[in-house]
């Protein structure tokens, strides 16, 4: 994540450094037309150097926007048929539809990209030799390190999750490890699952701190005093106690996951309702979180809520970013500190303001979408 954050960075600067070339003067702007899709660049190259050891870079290059374009499509792709009244089988959707070949195009395109980044870690690993040993976990793990990826040093550096799913063993089974594609299959779901989220999460809070001067300044001085002017360390997140509240208070007002379904396992009544066993329950999220009776004044941007002593008597289930029970979702702490990293580096850095006239709209799908958020950048003085 703190890697990630640093490329941001950089690249930020040298655009706001190309715009004052461009314009003779200090102070100069660069505008972002969709602050989401720029986001989901930089979250898609945390996950791929924080799991697996692999940056995408996201420099502007057309590779990089491919990979973010074919994950969007995918994603839309998906969200459609899901909400389709009427739907095709997937093999006539996939190979006599127009977009279905499309989405079969790009989903092959992901999995070549997730293929050569296995293909290549293995050829390191067999290149090193493999140290096998015993972990308490049951997995049999190489004890030597292996390389980051393309575009860092070879260093000594501790395991991620792709250096672990290819060297475990099915101690109840055969003994073989997994294959490739049962590993592509794992790489493709977490890929999934959490650029989305972390981006959309990281859009709203920009956009509520543009329109909350006093929340803005407040979190300013803190990042300040812990950071300086560096960008954020892993050692620095606890101390940024603040960050976290105005980032769980800007998912309460724009929760990510805006409504998720879930199964009655006995029969149930709630209130005045009887819910029989085996009805399906949608669950949203964006509506409790607005509830009156559970969050005093629910429109107003108030980050104090998220205090200890203002979120002790509160309901476990007031606060659905995530879902909730055993099904939440598994990468709510990946994603958390991913968006802890980048919201302390851009803020730290930069002013983000919304453009004059933009509007901006919460598209509900899948994930609670942000429209039309354009917005410019500039240094922070």
């Amino acid at each position: 994540s703190c890697l990630a954050a640093e490329r941001l960075v950089e690249r930020w600067k040298r655009n706001i450094h190309s715009a004052e070339s461009k314009e003779n003067g200090a102070g100069a702007q660069f505008r972002i037309e969709d602050l989401s899709l720029e986001l989901k660049k930089t979250s898609l190259d945390v996950i791929g150097l924080s799991a697996f050891g692999f940056g995408f870079n996201p420099e502007g290059d057309s590779e990089s926007d491919d990979v973010v374009e074919a994950f969007e499509y995918v994603l839309s792709a998906i969200e459609q048929r899901s909400y389709d009244f009427v739907s095709l089988p997937n093999w006539v959707y996939c190979h006599c539809t127009a977009a279905g070949r499309k989405f079969t195009a790009n989903v092959q395109k992901l999995r070549t990209l997730v293929y050569s980044i296995i293909d290549k870690r293995r050829k390191q690993m067999v290149q090193r030799g493999t140290g096998m040993r015993r972990q308490p976990s049951g997995l049999r793990v190489d004890g030597l390190p292996t390389d980051v990826g393309a575009d860092q040093p070879e260093e000594p550096r501790e395991k991620d999750l792709l250096d672990l799913l290819l060297e475990a063993k099915d101690d109840e089974g055969d003994g073989e490890g997994f294959s490739n594609q049962q590993i592509m299959e794992e790489v493709m779901t977490i890929m999934f699952a959490g650029h989305e989220t972390t981006s959309i999460a990281l859009s709203w809070t920009l956009y509520l701190l543009a329109q909350h001067a006093q929340v803005k300044d407040k979190l300013v001085q803190e990042l300040v005093q812990v950071m300086s002017e560096r960008t954020p360390a892993a050692d620095d997140l606890p101390k940024l106690q603040y960050l976290d509240m105005v980032l769980s208070e800007a998912m309460r007002l724009y929760p990510p996951q805006p409504g998720f379904v879930r199964r009655a396992l006995q029969d149930n009544h709630i209130g005045q309702y009887f819910i029989p066993q085996g009805t399906e329950v949608t669950v949203v999220p964006y509506l409790i979180h607005r509830d009156p009776s559970l969050w005093p004044e629910p429109q107003r941007f108030d980050p104090e809520r998220f205090t200890k002593e203002n979120s002790k008597a509160r309901h476990a289930f007031a606060y659905l970013p995530f879902s909730g029970g055993l099904r939440s979702c598994v990468g709510r702490n990946f994603a958390m500190m991913e968006a802890r990293v980048l919201l302390a580096a851009i803020v730290r850095h930069f002013e983000v303001r919304l453009v004059e006239g933009a509007r901006v709209v919460a598209v509900p799908a899948v994930t609670l979408r942000p429209h039309g958020m354009q917005v410019a950048i500039t240094n922070r003085a």
